[in-house]
């Protein structure tokens, strides 16, 4: 099944700075053309993967140990080189889709 870029919608690390979210970060649902890897696969640019991880290393703070711009590099090239999502490939590690979004 093929679903656009332009429907689909994901929760992502945002940036907030007030008292109720002190600690610099929160959850959102997002349009997949506004999120960090749409942007930086689309342009090649890391500052995207860099502002990105940014807010994630707020809550996580071994994020850019564990995820290097490398590794999503590598990924991006395995999607072009695949020509798109493999079902195969998904079936050793799922993509978590939650109630609710597309």
């Amino acid at each position: 099944m093929e679903i656009p870029v332009g429907e689909l919608t994901v929760i992502a690390y945002i940036s907030v700075n007030c008292p109720k979210h002190a600690e610099g970060w929160a959850l959102k649902g997002i349009p997949v053309a506004d999120c960090f890897y749409y942007q930086c696969a689309l342009t090649g640019d890391a500052k995207f993967y860099d502002k990105y991880m940014d807010v994630v290393a707020k809550r996580h703070s071994d994020a850019r140990a564990k995820y290097p711009y490398e590794k999503f590099v590598k990924l991006v090239e395995e999607l072009k080189t695949d020509g798109g999502y493999k079902s195969d490939k998904a079936e050793k590690d799922p993509m978590r889709v939650y109630r609710g979004t597309k």
